[in-house]
């Protein structure tokens, strides 16, 4: 879990700038040729972070209590 977890908040960071490009540099006309709007892309990319952030969070309680 401890190696899992930054990888979850880096791949949340990366696809939230990703949705942000996609929802200000691509005209709304184009965006429906998507499978998932910006606003949902969005959401996922910050349910990933929170997770990710929330794994890390976990795994150093987990240490803290075995020392």
């Amino acid at each position: 879990m401890k190696t899992t977890a930054p990888i979850f908040v880096i791949l949340g960071v990366i696809n939230g700038a990703l949705a942000l490009m996609q929802g200000f540099l691509i005209p709304p006309e184009h965006q429906a040729e998507f499978s998932i709007s910006a606003k949902e892309y969005f959401l996922y990319s910050f349910i990933m972070f929170a997770l990710g952030i929330r794994m890390y969070q976990k795994s150093a309680q987990l240490e803290q209590e075995m020392e």
